[in-house]
């Protein structure tokens, strides 16, 4: 054991001790090679799929806004049916009320003769 020690240490100042940040050349030129093969299959597969589906998606989202916009057109549009139906039921509501105005002083008149005892109520009063 010490053996193996002691030639370990004479045959260690013949080793040239390697950069541990820069590769060796070989290795730059294949992970080089396997990138451009890696790229050339990409762009030859990858991105016309890719392109397509970018599209595609583009076209949808067009089509959804055009419907989104047809949508708040017609909501519009019911909205002001909706008011000028609204308006119609008030112009004729407030003709109700003025042309009802004496009856309903009539029928105040009533209640109030019957609070104090007079008309009809005095027959039914407690």
């Amino acid at each position: 054991m010490h053996l193996a020690v002691l030639f370990a240490a004479e045959h260690a100042e013949d080793v040239e001790a390697s950069n541990p940040i820069l590769p060796h050349w070989d290795e730059v030129f294949w992970g080089s090679v396997c990138f451009a093969i890696v790229f050339a299959l990409l762009a030859w597969k990858a991105w016309p799929a890719i392109k397509k589906a970018i599209a595609d998606r583009e076209a949808h989202i067009r089509a959804d806004l055009e419907r989104a916009e047809s949508a708040k057109s017609e909501a519009e549009g019911s909205l002001q049916e909706y008011q000028q139906q609204l308006a119609e039921v008030n112009a004729a509501r407030e003709q109700v009320w003025v042309a009802n105005a004496p009856l309903r002083a009539e029928y105040e008149n009533i209640g109030a003769t019957r609070s104090q005892g007079g008309g009809f109520g005095r027959f039914f009063s407690k």
